[in-house]
């Protein structure tokens, strides 16, 4: 028995070696990211440059970590022979800021993760915004599907890709949606698009916009060429990136530092000339989250970075057929075999389809191999049951012209379907009992009513005499009053 403690003691000795070990690598870890924001915001203020400095989402990765935030490669000359200019010069007054965010036609930010896969997550984003923009339908594109997808089976997340690649992926194969291939950060996947529903709209063109380093080009001429393919849509573009730049807060960002990390690709979505002491800035959307920067979002001086040495366009093919579906459009609960009406509009600027078909999709929006209805004449609402199975729901409507998908459109979100497992609580919070009003008063009515497969609506009714009731309101919202 003699033994025993010390096997005791020598297990705790090894524990609490380990336990030093750790701390001692959090604290030298730690300890980096704070000396290199010092030394960051020293530089900054030093140079009077225009930005804040703070710890982000990446701030405190390592090196390696911090390049696979990256994976942009510029196109060899050659390729770039092959695809058109998109725009060129013209003599357009620009205005001295615009920004497509105020018009609701850029999609929410998206990460990439530990993976270099910048490149598809620019050319996805400005697809998504075209989609917007010019057929006014919302939609999170499968970055996956050009990953798992593609024909150049030497990417991978070290490697990186060009922005080029995704664009032919998308215009050769068409879209599908996150929902059917989630991101996954790798490329080990396997393509299994034949699954998904495949997206209308699509890409009749691509090209580049600029091509040249600032060596080679005047720097306005570049700034312009961007601007007016702006007014087409957001576009993708290149930077080099320094590693002062994961410490972006807020601000017109040039780089402070001198140690250079590699090449990204982001989304420019507007400019504002006033930013960066009247020098301007490129307003553009990153893809490391929403914890980075201005929400995901920064400015950058025009002349910094090497910004736009490469940057594209795409020409967005609109639907034939202009659909929105009105509801159910997300974030609405109901309970597994109700009964729930589609309500749809068709845009009358476009062709009118010959008839309308309606799915049902309980995977979010992944699949939809539900048929609802089919060979509709018109688009007035339909009301169908449910299926009884908890899940989340998603509507699809396609109008169809001579037999093929003319236009379709999807709720923009999911919808929950959930099993109904008990009662609903209501109770009322006011009037409660004991107030005095007069004929002709406005009494306000407030109530909390909740219930697990939510509550879809609200009937109202008073009595005088406990006994009989009168209706005051049907159908209302639950929103917790009523006047």
């Amino acid at each position: 028995m003699s033994g025993v403690p010390s096997i005791r003691w020598a297990a705790v000795g090894i524990a609490l070696v380990l336990s030093i070990l750790c701390s001692a690598s959090d604290l030298s870890a730690e300890s980096k990211e704070d000396r290199e924001l010092a030394e960051i915001r020293k530089m900054i203020e030093e140079k009077g440059l225009h930005w804040t400095a703070g710890k982000t989402s990446v701030s405190g990765l390592g090196d390696e970590e911090r390049r696979l935030r990256l994976g942009y490669n510029p196109e060899p000359e050659y390729m770039l022979d092959e695809v058109p200019q998109i725009v060129t010069l013209g003599d357009t007054i620009f205005d001295p800021c615009f920004d497509w965010r105020m018009f609701g036609c850029v999609t929410p930010v998206k990460d990439q993760r530990g993976c270099g896969t910048c490149w598809a997550f620019a050319a996805v984003a400005a697809y998504e915004s075209h989609m917007l923009i010019y057929d006014g339908r919302y939609s999170d594109i499968s970055e996956q599907a050009i990953l798992s997808c593609m024909d150049f089976k030497h990417y991978s997340c070290c490697s990186g890709g060009l922005v080029i690649d995704a664009y032919k992926v998308m215009m050769e194969q068409g879209t599908v949606s996150e929902a059917c291939m989630p991101y996954d950060a790798s490329f080990e996947p396997l393509c299994r698009t034949d699954d998904c529903l495949v997206l209308e709209g699509s890409i009749s063109e691509y090209g580049y916009i600029t091509r040249s380093t600032d060596q080679e080009v005047d720097l306005n001429t570049r700034i312009n060429l961007i601007k007016e393919a702006l007014l087409m849509g957001p576009v993708s573009a290149s930077m080099f990136v320094y590693y002062d730049f994961y410490y972006y807060e807020d601000g017109c960002y040039e780089p402070a530092s001198s140690i250079f990390l590699g090449g990204h690709a982001v989304l420019v979505v507007g400019w504002d000339d006033r930013q960066c002491g009247g020098e301007g800035a490129w307003i553009c959307k990153n893809s490391w989250g929403t914890d980075w920067g201005m929400n995901g979002y920064f400015y950058i001086k025009y002349s910094a970075c090497d910004f736009g040495y490469r940057s594209y366009q795409l020409v967005y093919e609109p639907s034939d057929v202009l659909l929105t579906v009105q509801s159910p459009d997300g974030g609405e609960s109901f309970v597994e075999g109700s009964e729930i009406d589609v309500t749809w509009i068709t845009n009358r600027e476009r062709e009118q389809p010959d008839c309308y078909n309606v799915y049902l999709s309980m995977d979010g929006g992944g699949l939809y191999d539900i048929p609802i209805a089919e060979g509709l004449s018109n688009n007035d609402p339909i009301t169908f049951r449910l299926p009884t199975t908890a899940g989340e729901g998603s509507i699809l409507v396609t109008g169809m012209l001579d037999g093929e998908v003319g236009g379709m459109d999807w709720s923009d979100e999911a919808f929950t379907v959930a099993r109904d497992v008990e009662q609903p609580f209501i109770q009322v919070l006011s009037p409660s009992g004991g107030e005095v009003v007069g004929e002709g008063y406005v009494l306000g009515i407030e109530w909390l009513a909740t219930d697990n497969a939510g509550v879809a609506s609200i009937d109202i009714f008073y009595s005088t005499n406990k006994a009989n009731t009168i209706s005051i309101a049907y159908g209302e919202e639950n929103d917790s009053s009523y006047d």
